[in-house]
């Protein structure tokens, strides 16, 4: 079994020591581990790719685009679960979570279909990640993290400041409730109670406070197993974990555990650990009271808490982890490529005509070689779509407006029935009022359900659409903008028509940069460089192309209608990635004296190219 892995250096401690003790057991199991970056293009020929640090971050471009199984490891979302104020300290913090969960929100609409699984560290996790971005929870698996044995352990050096201590480890986060514990702790009698040690990197915050003593460096691994070792009791008070490591390992070095009632740090603790209310000061000040005043309750917590850290181990992690990469594998053996979504051309020749778009090389090229048929019947698009599984989307755009054709109402409301998420790309040209309010009726549009969306092209002040400006249009708009649906207008010149510019479209309205169309030169974009050596297609040719003839195209890109990977009509479904033309294709992403239409396409990339990705601090 060969794995590649996403190996970030940069990560924090927490990531790289999840995903060093993974690799390194997995490697003791028998499996070939090649890391690579995020910025690196897969590596080829492996059996599937694992990105061992998902969290509050963009989802990177490789991972997005693999064209091999993806698992995931996802350490928690905690945008989607609390307040943001309980998340960060200033208003810089604050913008780029914001910006980074948008982000996330965009990506998930279509990851979570494309993943083939996700896990999560707790089960809490797996209720978190599934919530938020609406995976199915058949994808998602918990499999626990483990515990570096060799260093916890109840046997070791200790250490000591001269008198008894609490001991709370964690990070620079509000989510780690320092504050609380801070406030409980100075509740204890000043002349009685033990120091308090927090080992706090970076913590720059000045507290004076008798027998407080903060630690802001970085410690080892094997440091901090010393100071648990010395304490009295760890205390880990957050309000949201998805593991919360330092249970494990304070029950493994020998000592008592006061952690949260909430999320997955009573789920990690059991009952081997005094469970509390992070946000109740009282309960907090309570709790460390008992265990510093009754020796046999301190006694019991720490006989619980080793039997119980003993069930978590990396090795058994690892084996959890093989059992379900086995399970991908053999899924996907053999399998053939997966179609993400079908575009749809209803009519051949766009009465829009746009001069930004080479449609009418699509329309001599169609007439030459395919059909003097222009239209789709009804029927044809019936047969296609009965072949297609349910998890591909269907999008009517494509080379013309889809209403063009008389029939595309039935058609969407057809493909919606059959249980297909629908995309709709139109100018409203060709679809009258009523039959928007009906389409709007049919399809799940509102802000609670997104599976369905209409992206709505309106014209631009460069005058290179024939759009009618008129009041239906304006009409419509208004339908549009008055009810919330899931919709996008957009336009693509330099701003968006002045008769439109009085119309308060406030977030919906998005300006789409255009892009050279494989090569097909036009009045306002030029050609651009041929891919060389070995490219990856960015949407991985999942993303295929039905025209009025039942024939399909590889993409939306075949203006000359080179690559016709089957016919829908005649053939069945899984006979399109069989077929020679798609072989051919595949063929040619790895040797640049094979033509094909991605050499000449935006949406390839050549191997060694760096991605763009955002590059933005780490929140789990």
């Amino acid at each position: 079994m060969k794995v590649a892995v996403i190996n970030r250096p940069n990560d924090p401690d927490s990531l790289q020591i999840y995903y060093s003790n993974l690799t390194f057991e997995l490697s003791a199991l028998g499996i070939e581990i090649v890391p690579f970056g995020e910025e690196e293009p897969i590596p080829q020929d492996y059996d599937l790719v694992w990105d061992p640090g998902m969290c509050m971050r963009p989802i990177p471009l490789n991972i997005l685009n693999s064209t091999i199984p993806v698992i995931g490891s996802m350490h928690g979302v905690k945008a989607y679960s609390l307040p943001i104020h309980e998340l960060v300290t200033n208003q810089e913090e604050e913008q780029e979570l914001i910006t980074c969960k948008n982000l996330l929100d965009q990506q998930w609409k279509e990851f979570k279909d494309k993943i083939t699984a996700l896990v999560t560290v707790s089960e809490y996790g797996k209720r978190e990640i599934t919530n938020a971005v609406n995976i199915k929870s058949e994808k998602v698996f918990t499999i626990y993290n483990g515990v570096n044995t060799a260093i916890f352990k109840k046997e070791g050096k200790r250490k000591s400041i001269g008198k008894p201590y609490f001991f709370h480890v964690s990070t620079v986060n509000p989510l780690k409730n320092f504050n609380r514990l801070l406030s409980a702790y100075l509740l204890l009698p000043e002349n009685t109670r033990p120091d308090l040690v927090a080992i706090i990197p970076d913590y720059t915050k000045m507290v004076n406070a008798k027998g407080l003593h903060i630690i802001s460096d970085s410690l080892s691994q094997e440091e901090i197993a010393e100071w648990y070792r010395g304490a009295i009791a760890l205390i880990l008070p957050s309000l949201r974990e998805t593991f919360g490591m330092p249970i494990i390992e304070a029950m493994r070095c020998g000592i008592p555990v006061i952690t949260s009632n909430v999320t997955a740090c009573a789920e990690i603790a059991g009952d081997a650990a005094t469970l509390v209310d992070p946000r109740s000061v009282e309960d907090l000040k309570n709790a460390m009271s008992k265990i510093h005043l009754d020796p046999n309750y301190r006694d019991t917590l720490i006989s619980k808490g080793i039997q119980h850290s003993s069930k978590f181990s990396w090795e058994e992690s690892a084996i959890q982890f093989r059992q379900l990469f086995n399970q991908v594998i053999k899924k996907n053996k053999d399998k053939y490529p997966k179609m993400r979504k079908l575009e749809v051309t209803t009519t051949v020749g766009c009465q829009i005509n746009c001069s930004f778009c080479p449609h009418s090389i699509f329309y001599k090229n169609y007439l030459k070689k395919v059909s003097d048929n222009r239209h789709m019947s009804f029927n044809v698009f019936k047969t296609c779509i009965d072949k297609l599984p349910a998890d591909v989307g269907v999008s009517f755009g494509g080379m013309s407006e889809p209403f063009q054709n008389k029939e595309c109402v039935e058609m969407v409301l057809y493909a919606k029935e059959k249980g297909h998420a629908i995309e709709i790309f139109t100018t409203m040209s060709g679809l009258n009022f009523a039959d928007l309010k009906r389409l709007t009726t049919h399809l799940a549009l509102g802000t609670k359900s997104t599976d369905d969306k209409l992206y709505i092209h309106l014209p631009s002040d460069n005058n290179w659409e024939h759009i009618t400006i008129d009041h239906e249009l304006i009409e419509k708009i208004n339908f549009l903008i008055s009810n919330d649906f899931s919709l996008e207008f957009h336009y693509h010149g330099e701003n968006i028509h002045s008769t439109l510019q009085n119309i308060e479209f406030k977030h919906r309205l998005n300006h789409w940069p255009l892009h050279d169309r494989s090569l097909n030169e036009t009045t306002v974009i030029k050609k651009s460089k041929i891919k060389k050596g070995k490219i990856s297609c960015v949407m991985n040719m999942e993303v295929n192309f039905l025209i009025p003839s039942g024939d399909v195209l590889l993409c939306c890109q075949d203006f000359g209608i080179d690559f016709i990977i089957g016919n829908l009509v005649t053939d069945d479904f899984e006979s399109l990635y069989k077929s020679r033309p798609f072989k051919r294709v595949l063929g040619s992403l790895q040797d640049d004296s094979i033509n094909s239409v991605c050499r000449n396409c935006h949406f390839a990339v050549e191997i060694g190219h760096k991605f763009d990705t955002m590059n933005s601090k780490i929140n789990k």
